[in-house]
């Protein structure tokens, strides 16, 4: 859970972005490929 709040700061995720990052961050996806690029 921790690591994945600092990756979820680290990337200034806010919001429902935030939340959809740490609920696949959670499940045990790896944060890379959980973050979706919105640029």
């Amino acid at each position: 859970m921790k690591s994945c709040n600092a990756d979820a700061s680290l990337r200034s995720l806010t919001g429902v972005e935030r939340r959809a990052f740490l609920s696949t961050c959670l499940k045990g996806w790896a944060p890379a490929a959980a973050a979706p690029s919105s640029a």
